[in-house]
Formats: structure tokens, C-alpha cells, sequence
């Protein structure tokens, strides 16, 4: 796993209880821990309808799946915000209408910056959100900012017609979206 914290990696593969692998979907794969239920049974589902996978496990009982890594197909020379009204059919929510991908640069773990996007309302919009009531549901679906968690968009690298949506959550996660490799189309 390259941009995994080592200090979390070594911790997973101490417990001898999380394995690492790939995982494929479709033209996918992805670097991800399986582990069993002793640690909440999660692993990551492929779906190659998406293509993409899904993150799915048990806490406190109860059994939870919520989309991990997922690309969107556009043409290899337009931007990344082209594929808005993909995005926008995936991502059901309250204001998803109003909702535009939006560049955030992200320093990675190497120190270069990462041209990465987020799906969310204008400033002037989204500070009206967050005063308002609070709501379970975000304002831009479940592709876009949440309260707890990191969720962005970005050219995968050396596929300038794929875009990858990440959604890293809040936690270490079992899978490093830098190992995500996408097999030529045919």
C-alpha cells in the first residue's frame, strides 16, 4: 500500500487477522485489506456496473455499505468538470442541483499537490446549509462534502478519460486508492 499510513499497514498485518490483496471490478482493481468479523467484517464488494466498490462490514450489530471508489468515463481532453451531470445522477440529495465540482488542492503524502475536486454547494449557499437544522442527508448527495469524512474527485493517473471518486471517510481506510490500476478498454 503506497499512501497508507505504515504505521496503520503494519498495525492491520500485525493482527495476522487483515489480509492484503486486490480486489477487481470489471477493467478495476484496488489494493484493500480484507477482515474478518473479529474486526467488524469489512472488506470492499466490486461492482463493475459502477464500476466501481463498495465498503461493507458490521458495526454494533448492524451491517453497512457505503461507496468507497468509483470512476466516471469522460473525453480524454475535456475537464474533470464535464462529467457533472454523472455525478449529479449518482449523487441524489436536497440541493444536488445547485451543487458544482469544485478544484481543492490536497498536499499528498509525497509533499506534490494533488489537483483534486469536491462535489459541493457555492460558499454563499453551503454556509446557508450548515446554519440551517441539521439534517442527516448532505446537501449534495452521497458523492459530496460531508460532516465527518473526505470525499473528492480526480483525473486517474495516466487515464485522462477516467475521473475517481474517493471516499476516503473519516478513518483509515482498508484500501489505498493510489493502487487503483484501470485495464485499456478494448
Amino acid at each position: 500500500p503506497s499512501s497508507m499510513s505504515q504505521v496503520a499497514v503494519r498495525r492491520m498485518c500485525a493482527t495476522g487477522l487483515c489480509r492484503w490483496g486486490l480486489i477487481r471490478a470489471g477493467g478495476l482493481s484496488l489494493g484493500a485489506f480484507t477482515c474478518p468479523t473479529a474486526k467488524g467484517d469489512e472488506h470492499l464488494v466490486g461492482d463493475p456496473r459502477l464500476p466501481g466498490f463498495w465498503l461493507e462490514g458490521r458495526s454494533d450489530g448492524k451491517s453497512y455499505r457505503r461507496l468507497a471508489l468509483r470512476t466516471f468515463a469522460k473525453a480524454p481532453t475535456a475537464p474533470l468538470t464535464a462529467i457533472l451531470p454523472a455525478v449529479r445522477a449518482a449523487s441524489p440529495g436536497p440541493r444536488i442541483a445547485s451543487c458544482s465540482l469544485y478544484y481543492e488542492p490536497k498536499e499528498t503524502p509525497e509533499g506534490s499537490m494533488a489537483r483534486r475536486f469536491v462535489l459541493r454547494l457555492p460558499i454563499a449557499a453551503q454556509r446557508t446549509w450548515d446554519a440551517g437544522p441539521m439534517v442527516e442527508q448532505d446537501a449534495c448527495g452521497r458523492l459530496g462534502v460531508a460532516m465527518v469524512g473526505d470525499r473528492y474527485f480526480e483525473v486517474a493517473p495516466g487515464h485522462p478519460d477516467q475521473v475517481v471518486f474517493v471516499d476516503a471517510g473519516s478513518e483509515i481506510q482498508i484500501f489505498d486508492p493510489q493502487t487503483l490500476t484501470i485495464a485499456p478498454a478494448r
